[in-house]
């Protein structure tokens, strides 16, 4: 089992094992929205090593508000393209416009940091080296302050969307890290 919580000490720990995406070691780092996900991620990135490293935010691969049961159909394709050692790409959604936007692409790299509500979903889960789910008690009031209360109620449809993924898919029960979003605090497995 492995014990730790901060970024260096989760890079360590993937680093540590063997690829799991063709030639790239993937770090899924879920949870709910307002959890700390983002936060984590930036963290990550900036704290690993002179490697290629790859950003994926699942927030703008989902098609707007209700398009969290979208995701395996949208994100699968893209991981096994990168498994192949094959570029992918994606059209990035634009939450201001609520309308797609630019195509983006994505190359394999040595470590790729995947963030997002249903990240460590069971459909793509062997190609997940370290699975981090971070938790906030107050994660959706957190979502709401970040994203406005003229969004609340979306958000709140969102969080049920999340209730049932996270019920079906169980990324929790999975996770490698169990971090409490804003504590500095994490429960290994």
């Amino acid at each position: 089992m492995t014990t730790g919580s901060t970024p260096e000490e989760i890079l360590a720990t993937t680093l540590s094992k063997p690829p799991t995406c063709g030639r790239l070691r993937v770090i899924a780092i879920d949870g709910p929205a307002g959890s700390g996900k983002t936060t984590l991620a930036n963290d990550l990135v900036r704290a690993a090593p002179d490697t290629e490293t790859s950003l994926l935010r699942l927030e703008d691969i989902y098609p707007g508000w209700n398009g969290l049961p979208l995701l395996p159909e949208l994100l699968e394709p893209l991981l096994r393209d990168l498994e192949a050692g094959r570029g992918t790409h994606y059209r990035r959604f634009d939450w201001h416009r609520l309308a797609p936007a630019e195509i983006v692409h994505l190359e394999p790299a040595s470590l790729l940091i995947i963030e997002g509500v249903g990240a460590g979903c069971r459909a793509w889960h062997d190609l997940i080296t370290t699975l981090v789910f971070v938790v906030h008690d107050h994660a959706l009031d957190r979502a709401v302050d970040r994203d406005g209360p003229e969004n609340r109620a979306l958000l709140e449809a969102w969080h049920q969307d999340e209730e049932r993924l996270f019920a079906e898919e169980r990324p929790q029960d999975h996770a490698d890290f169990m971090i409490r979003g804003g504590a500095g605090t994490a429960r290994c497995r």
